[in-house]
């Protein structure tokens, strides 16, 4: 639930931003895309907390970069 208000699926400006778009943002390709976007970003998010307790890293000490802002550079900064 913690990526959810974190991708802000509950936030104001996440429907701020439906509303904007619509009417194409109610058609189910574009609600599909949106959450498929948030669970490749949660998958992404539990893998580094994962990763980062394996390795016993902190975060503040790991730098990670990627070249497009997708789900995955969305599932680090979470």
């Amino acid at each position: 639930m913690r990526l959810l208000e974190s991708a802000g699926i509950f936030s104001k400006d996440f429907y701020l931003d439906i509303k904007h778009r619509l009417p194409s943002s109610l058609k189910l390709a574009y609600l599909r895309r949106v959450f498929s976007f948030v669970a490749g970003a949660n998958l992404t998010r539990k893998w580094m907390q994962n990763w980062l307790k394996t390795n016993h890293v902190s975060a503040s000490e790991v730098i990670c970069n990627t070249f497009w802002f997708d789900e995955l550079t969305m599932g680090l900064v979470l």
